[in-house]
């Protein structure tokens, strides 16, 4: 229960599946990605992208494998929950006039070509 209240401010419910953007993603979401990533890779992780960001999957497989010293410290299968860009955005903004207040919450979703409005929420205050 502890680990879910560490991920539960990055779960959301997408119109998609998704990856994970290994070169956005906090600290704790590359830790859940695998069971051998400590606090040092992750920290290693962090690093190397602030840098140069990772070019494709496979550039962060190979890079992982360079600082682990290991053949397999991550699952295959990992390649293919990973990424190096989003999709999905999440937009904030607050509107103040004298004493009321709006939030606008918007979810974007961006390809190739454009950006549209998936999804849009008020709430007054």
């Amino acid at each position: 229960e502890e680990y879910y209240n560490k991920l539960k401010p990055y779960i959301i419910a997408l119109p998609a599946a998704t990856k994970v953007n290994v070169n956005t993603a906090p600290a704790v979401l590359l830790q859940s990605l695998s069971p051998n990533f400590d606090a040092q890779t992750v920290s290693n992780i962090i690093e190397y992208r602030g840098n140069k960001p990772f070019k494709s999957p496979k550039e962060f497989m190979l890079y992982i494998k360079t600082i682990s010293g290991k053949k397999e410290i991550t699952p295959r299968e990992l390649e293919n929950l990973i990424s190096v860009s989003s999709e999905y955005f999440a937009s904030h903004a607050t509107i103040i006039m004298k004493q009321a207040r709006i939030d606008l919450i918007s979810l974007l979703l961006r390809n190739q070509v454009s950006t549209r409005v998936i999804r849009r929420g008020l709430r007054a205050l």
